[in-house]
């Protein structure tokens, strides 16, 4: 069996109504080690879901990713350690929702590194880039308590 390569991108047969799998990165950033290159995006393209797990992939890769209309899922904002639970973690979450929820891929991304890193979700949450305003989740603190009255 030919092994596969984090650059090597597998997309199972789906259905014509579900859009194509998240485009995904696990590995060394080479783009720390380079200018990036200047690309555009192809004329007709559809935007594809996109999730980089490596050092630091906001500031490398997301002006890139801008560039060519991609849709980031999960970036990063810190040095981190692109291991295969995390790849595990995304893999189960589009099996179970689908490949357009970002919010479960997200949560699932951080609940996974927070347990193999054994750091909080705080700290793990703080390792991947903020999600736009309309794709975070409502806090589960928005509800003030009550209190019985005597």
């Amino acid at each position: 069996m030919p092994s596969l390569h984090s650059h090597q991108v597998v997309q199972p047969s789906l259905p014509h109504s579900i859009p194509k799998l998240t485009v995904v990165w696990a590995g060394y950033d080479r783009l720390m080690d380079r200018e990036p290159p200047r690309v555009d995006a192809p004329r007709g393209a559809t935007p594809r879901p996109v999730v980089v797990l490596a050092c630091i992939s906001e500031q490398y890769f997301g002006p890139v990713l801008k560039t060519m209309g991609a849709s980031p899922v999960a970036l990063t904002r810190t040095l981190m350690a692109p291991e295969a639970y995390l790849l595990e973690a995304l893999a189960s979450t589009v099996a179970r929702h689908g490949p357009t929820e970002t919010k479960a891929m997200r949560t699932a991304l951080v609940e996974a590194y927070a347990r193999y890193q054994r750091i909080s979700l705080s700290s793990a949450g703080s390792v991947f880039s903020k999600m736009p305003p309309s794709e975070v989740a409502p806090s589960r603190a928005a509800a003030p308590s009550q209190m019985s009255r005597p």
